[in-house]
């Protein structure tokens, strides 16, 4: 049997992320301005949560840039994590 909660909100509350959750909501709502897309939130949540699970390894973290985030998480990145999986 499975959590009742959503994968999202596992991570929220594992990685301390809680104003996470209603930010999301308002930029998928458009209460701040403009609706943003599925695609963008997803990428504005995943960058929260890299830079929030490097914080957690102790290494300081200045600016996750958008072009780091995406050699991070785009198939170059998966190819090296599944290398990294492999070899441990």
């Amino acid at each position: 049997m499975g959590s009742a909660q959503s994968k999202a909100a596992q991570l929220i509350e594992t990685y301390e992320l809680s104003s996470m959750g209603a930010e999301l909501k308002r930029a998928w709502l458009g209460e701040n301005g403009q609706r943003q897309s599925l695609r963008d939130l997803a990428d504005r949540f995943n960058q929260a949560l890299l830079v929030a699970a490097i914080r957690d390894t102790g290494m300081g973290v200045t600016d996750v840039s958008r072009g780091d985030f995406r050699l991070l998480a785009g198939p170059a990145g998966r190819r090296r994590c599944r290398r990294r999986a492999r070899h441990r």
